[in-house]
């Protein structure tokens, strides 16, 4: 269900005039949703140590990037 809707919102936001790219942050040790993000071609472009605190504990932030441009060329969406 997930990766169909952002296939979905990826394929409205590849038409939208301007729009070179979709930027997100998934905490590091969330592997299921690490998964996703690369099975929808988004790469990694950094890691923020300690990006969020919660109970205590500090969780490291990917940052990663889908560039459109690129997907509408290889006509994936």
């Amino acid at each position: 269900m997930g990766k169909l809707m952002l296939r979905s919102l990826i394929g409205l936001a590849s038409r939208l005039e301007g729009l070179e790219q979709i930027v997100l942050s998934v905490t590091a040790h969330n592997e299921t949703a690490k998964k996703l993000y690369d099975s929808l071609g988004f790469q990694v472009f950094g890691r923020e140590p300690r990006a969020l605190r919660a109970n205590g504990e500090y969780f490291d932030e990917e940052h990663r990037v889908l560039l459109l441009n690129i997907v509408k060329l290889d006509g994936e969406w």
